[in-house]
Formats: C-alpha cells, structure tokens, sequence
C-alpha cells in the first residue's frame, strides 16, 4: 500500500520570538513510529536534562548523517535507542519547527527541525 506523505502544519508556538535570536541550527529528524503485531505503539522516555524533549514521552529518533539516506537513518536510530530491528518502512507523514535543544552546562540553543515521520513494524527485539 501507498500512502500520499502529508504535511502537518508549522505550529508557530515554537517559532522563536524576536528578531535578534541566533539563526537556529537546522536538523532535519527521522521519527518511527514502531507498530507490533498486536497494533501497539512504541514510546520511548526522554533523558531529563538533555536534547530536544527532556524528560518526556515521545517517538524514538534522531538526526540525518550527512552520508546516510532517511531510510539508513531511520534504521540506525531505531537500532541505536531501543535495540529493535524493523522492516517494512513507510513515509507517514512530516511536519517542522522550532525547538530549543538543552545541554549538559544548562544552556540551550533553538534548532529548526524538520521530523519526517514513518510507519515501521518491528521485527526482532534485541535487548541491550
């Protein structure tokens, strides 16, 4: 089955105020979205301090080296934070915006994000 990516609207409450911030890095983000057999999803909770969504429940993923394709993304992140091997990848849909990025010294910088979202099952589970 084909299904048409979609686009979610740029939710402008992360869009950062002012004029005079820094220009915000820009990463465009792999996101799975790991179904099982038994229609469940996977959702993953975020380190407290760090990254993008510290310390809340949300979708595993991460970022795009600059030689690797989304799908080889998408497989390496999904491999690197939960230890799941996935097959049948599907492009859902994508959506960006602004978000600020926390670091281990507390300070924080805005990134522009691009997440393209994808349906994947899951396969073997392989415990770390």
């Amino acid at each position: 089955m084909v299904r048409k990516m979609t686009h979610a609207p740029l939710n402008p409450a992360h869009v950062p105020p002012g004029q005079n911030s820094p220009s915000p890095l820009r990463r465009v983000i792999v996101v799975p979205l790991i179904q099982n057999d038994r229609d469940q999803y996977l959702i993953c909770k975020k380190p407290k301090a760090l990254g993008v969504f510290p310390g809340q429940w949300g979708l595993p993923g991460g970022g795009i080296e600059a030689d690797e394709t989304m799908e080889a993304a998408l497989r390496r992140e999904i491999r690197e934070e939960v230890g799941l091997e996935v097959f049948d990848i599907e492009p859902l849909f994508f959506t960006d915006g602004f978000y600020p990025k926390y670091y281990a010294d507390g300070s924080q910088q805005p990134i522009y994000m691009i997440f393209l979202v994808s349906l994947a099952g899951q396969t073997v589970i392989k415990l770390n």
